[in-house]
Formats: C-alpha cells, structure tokens, sequence
C-alpha cells in the first residue's frame, strides 16, 4: 500500500542519509539529562548502579551505563551560555559551558555500525510477498552492506574532524578530546569469586524493606547452560506454589507475599 511504502522510505532514510541535525542532538541530550535526574532518586536505578559498581572493574557491565548532559557534552553546562553552529559546524559550542555537542562521535559511530551485515529487516503488510519484496528492495538496497563502503558523510567526516581540532587549539572545548571510542575490554565473568559472599546493605530512598539473594552462574549461551538449563530448574522450584512448596513455606512464615 501507499502508506507502507512511504513508511518504509522514511524509515530507510535514516540507514542512507541521516541529518543528524546538532539542533535536534543537542534537545536529545537535555531529554538524557532529565531521564538522569530523574534516575537518581530511583531506588530500581541505585541499585543497579551498586550491582554494576560490585562487578568485577575490567569487565564491561561495570563501565557507566548512562550519562548526563555534562558528561556527554565533553563538559558542557545546559544552564549556561548560547549555542551556536548548525549541522554543518559539527562541534556546536555552548559558550560559557565549555562543551561541544557530540556530532563527530555520532557521526563515527553510524558509519561503523549501521550497516547492513549487522541488521535484519523484518516487513509486515497485507500485500502480496513479491510486492513486498520489491518495497524492501526499492527503499533498503542502497543501504551500505559493509563499514568501509562509501557514505554520505565521508567529506564532512574530514571537516569536522578539522573543525574539532581547531577549537581544541583555540581553547574553546575544555577537556574536549578527538580520540577514538575505547574499545570495551571484557573480562571472563563480571562476578568472580572476590565479589560474591559478600553482603551490602542499602539505605533506600523510599520506604521499604526488600531482601535480594544473587547468585552468580555461567552465562547463558553457554554449553552447559543450553544443555541441562539451571536456572530454568531453579526458578521453577522458587516460583512454584503449591501446596508444601518453598513458596508457601516461605509465605506461611510472612517471609514473602
């Protein structure tokens, strides 16, 4: 139909010829920034923060998992000073907050990653599968397939990296840096030994009283993991019911509820 197609071609769009507009960037950072704050007071997210912050340090569930709009920004203050620039001037300053807005790191990243070896398509219309077929082809074949075929950004890449250097030199993006995105080291289990047996107690933000047990086991493609299932055993005698069952054991004594 008309309308799955123009679905389709918009959607495509942003795999052939994204805009990354610094603009629109820069009021999704401030969304992040109010989902951070926001975060804070969250006993679900603290915890998750402590769970993190016990794991082994070299393994990449430790790394931090979100970030604000100061961390994002190379030290950028949404409170302060005007923004500048446009999506063609890559590093907006925010002057007086000493930040830029990410665009070259974005930028970076999509060319890397969206591409077609690490997707998967998946349509769904009333259409015959043929008319279907030609949709895809029409609005999806001149995605790239690989991160070294060419892009619509390949030029501006060159530029903004040129525009990112300069305002390093001028002094304008403080603790700005043109570096390349880490590669995340991966240890072999992010609890090991030295982090289980312990107990860390948690002064909640809300009122309430709650008792976690966590166990640490191997991960779950592994081979002994898809062959006898542990865990699928051991939720089944935790979440079980019925009459003798743990968990009426366990609730008949107002442990649990």
């Amino acid at each position: 139909s008309k309308a799955l197609y123009g679905a389709l071609d918009r959607f495509s769009q942003f795999f052939k010829h994204p805009l990354f507009d610094s603009s629109m960037m820069d009021r999704e950072l401030r969304a992040i920034n109010s989902e951070y704050i926001n975060a804070i007071t969250s006993d679900t997210w603290r915890n998750y923060a402590l769970l993190k912050a016990s794991c082994d340090a070299d393994h990449s569930f430790s790394k931090f998992g979100c970030g604000n709009y100061n961390t994002l920004t190379n030290g950028g203050d949404m409170n302060m000073g005007k923004k500048e620039g446009s999506e063609e001037n890559e590093a907006v300053v925010v002057e007086g907050g000493g930040g830029t807005i990410p665009r070259l790191e974005v930028v970076e990243f999509w060319k890397k990653h969206y591409v077609g070896k690490n997707m998967k398509l998946v349509v769904v219309g009333k259409a015959h599968l043929d008319e279907l077929e030609k949709l895809v082809h029409e609005c999806f074949s001149d995605v790239r397939g690989d991160s070294n075929d060419p892009s619509p950004f390949d030029d501006a890449l060159e530029e903004m990296k040129h525009e990112r250097q300069q305002l390093l030199f001028a002094g304008t993006a403080n603790g700005a840096t043109d570096k390349e995105m880490e590669e995340v080291t991966t240890a072999t289990t992010a609890f090991g030994s030295s982090q289980l047996g312990i107990i860390r107690e948690v002064i909640p933000v809300a009122e309430m009283r709650t008792l976690k047990l966590l166990f640490g086991f191997p991960p779950l493609d592994d081979a002994m993991m898809n062959d006898s299932k542990p865990h699928r055993v051991l939720s089944h005698l935790l979440g079980h019911e019925s009459p003798g069952s743990l968990h009426s054991l366990l609730n008949e004594e107002g442990y649990i509820n």
